[in-house]
């Protein structure tokens, strides 16, 4: 091992020859204790200590002495075993974080992973392409697969040499070559947290793969899928690229004309609803804003219907899991904690993308709906966001005339709808606003701007401009909002009690004047066998405002 942690101070890493000797240092990989090892004839080296290593661990090589721990090969103990062997895996890795040193791109290596052996006796001899090739005893192997780096540039991976005592099914399994990268195709990694990316022959859509061509290959990825370049080695390039949510026909052309790979087809659709993710790093992960409440939806098809699927998501040391049953939509809360802890999510056996939380302010995480207003008295411009009380301020101004819109800028595909109502009328007039586009906001155009700044000063109608979630501005018609004090009886009282139950609107209206009990009944909204009698419980709050009186 060249490398270690120191175990004090600033657990940096420290190459061997540069070590001093008697100081405590830790594996990198599996954090064990190692010492150093210095001589006249050997190069300096770390090595874990007696006991201290784990099989699991990379940079773990155990002595030749443990294969004497083993029963010897022909005897009646000798382990057999009737499961098949894996074949070699190909996979790639990225640079840790931690050594990148100012580096803009993440680099990444092509791993080859020799199998597991169930015998420990004899040796293997593996290509590792670029005219090299490495030995590897069984006596390792069996303790677990092994991994290492191969060249890029390599045909195809397998055993050159095999030694006589090597068992059949183990000497078949490795002389059974596999492909390196493909020059004329791209190749397709699988993006999860574990530390090697295994290459993958099936995508699904909403998910994210690594994916690896050379330079010759003119490979130009759609603007539907996000990509993000790591850097290249030597001819090759990389780039992690998430497919959308939902099915596309050029995408899935593409793909299968790149990469010869096809996609499953849609079961469920799983994706995060809040708040909106500030981003993918090049490990696949989701960062979002930390301390925000999470939303997470799964959506089941009617194939699925008997079929129960279990969430289960852990944050630190905390974890929990709920049952989702059924077809159709599912959403579920999930809640960060202060300690800014990753939230690991797994749909039943399937590991999903990481959710990390970042310090990023809201401004340049969640879209908004903006407003510019000049002021008339000074001519000088404020800019709002839509839904916070300065816009609503701005926007009472423009409807008194002390000010007037000059912009709007609505995020791409965000649709809003300005909605006029004079006072006799019942139904509602209504403009729609805003439109699909390639850039992140679109620019109201001239003639909505002037259409908004005529539906905001128009004093005798009730006005809304809505855009849902983003926002929504109300402003009654000044006859209403300045009429003398009406007195309503327990009987019309009654009467609007019931014409709210029916609505499914459940409001203590005992506990309302009779100005906002006016106000709620001209907002709410009833189903299509109502129409009529919410049209004659207005007309009678109308006669009750005008002073006529009531019958």
């Amino acid at each position: 091992m060249n490398f270690a942690k120191e175990r004090r101070g600033s657990e940096r890493l420290i190459r061997a020859s540069e070590a001093l000797a008697g100081r405590y240092y830790t594996c990198p990989t599996c954090f064990a204790e190692v010492f150093l090892r210095r001589g006249h004839w050997r190069v300096a080296h770390f090595a874990h200590r007696s006991g201290q290593g784990k099989p699991g661990c990379e940079n773990f090589h155990p002595s030749d002495a443990l294969t004497y721990a083993w029963p010897s090969y022909g005897s009646s103990s000798a382990t057999t075993s009737n499961q098949s062997i894996d074949s070699f895996v190909l996979s790639i890795e990225l640079q840790p974080e931690s050594t990148m040193r100012g580096q803009r791109l993440r680099a990444w290596e092509l791993r080859l992973t020799v199998p597991k052996s169930e015998d420990p006796h004899g040796q293997v001899t593996i290509n590792c392409g670029g005219g090299s090739k490495r030995t590897i005893s069984l006596s390792k192997l069996a303790l677990g697969a092994q991994t290492f780096g191969v060249d890029l540039d390599a045909e195809d991976f397998g055993a050159l040499w095999v030694s006589p005592e090597v068992r059949a099914e183990y000497k078949a399994a490795v002389e059974d070559r596999i492909p390196g990268l493909d020059r004329e195709q791209a190749t397709l990694f699988a993006s999860s947290t574990a530390r090697l990316k295994p290459r993958i022959d099936r995508v699904s859509w909403g998910s994210s793969y690594y994916l690896v061509w050379h330079a010759t290959h003119d490979v130009a990825v759609p603007r539907r899928l996000v990509a993000q370049p790591l850097a290249s080695s030597v001819q090759w390039n990389c780039a992690l690229i998430t497919l959308p949510d939902d099915e596309d026909n050029d995408v899935e052309t593409w793909i299968e004309e790149i990469t010869a790979v096809t996609i499953t087809p849609q079961r469920r659709v799983f994706g995060l609803l809040y708040p909106p993710p500030s981003g993918l790093d090049v490990l696949g992960r989701v960062t979002l804003p930390v301390g925000e409440p999470v939303v997470v939806g799964l959506r089941q098809t009617e194939s699925e219907a008997d079929s129960i699927v279990t969430l289960r998501a852990t944050a630190g040391d905390a974890s929990s899991e709920v049952s989702l049953e059924g077809p159709g939509r599912h959403l579920v809360l999930l809640g960060q904690d202060t300690g800014r802890a990753q939230i690991a999510l797994r749909l039943n056996e399937a590991a999903l993308p990481l959710l990390v939380p970042t310090s990023i302010s809201h401004a340049d995480v969640f879209p908004h709906v903006r407003f510019v207003i000049r002021k008339l008295s000074d001519r000088g411009c404020v800019e709002a966001s839509l839904g916070t009380k300065e816009c609503m301020a701005l926007l009472d101004n423009v409807r008194s005339g002390q000010a007037e819109l000059v912009e709007c800028r609505i995020p791409s595909g965000v649709k809003g709808t300005i909605r006029r109502r004079a006072s006799p009328e019942i139904v509602w007039s209504s403009v729609a606003l805003g439109r699909d586009s390639d850039q992140a906001t679109v620019a109201a155009d001239p003639d909505e701007l002037a259409q908004l700044n005529k539906t905001l000063r128009d004093h005798k109608s009730e006005i809304e401009v809505d855009f849902r979630a983003f926002g929504i501005f109300r402003a009654l018609p000044e006859r209403l909002a300045d009429k003398a004090p009406t007195v309503i009886s327990q009987i019309m009282r009654n009467r609007i009690r019931w014409l709210a139950s029916s609505s499914a609107s459940f409001i203590p209206l005992h506990r309302l004047s009779d100005s906002e009990l006016i106000k709620f009944v001209s907002h709410l909204r009833v189903g299509p066998g109502l129409v009529a009698h919410h049209r004659a419980v207005v007309a009678e709050l109308q006669r009750l405002s005008s002073g006529s009186g009531e019958k």
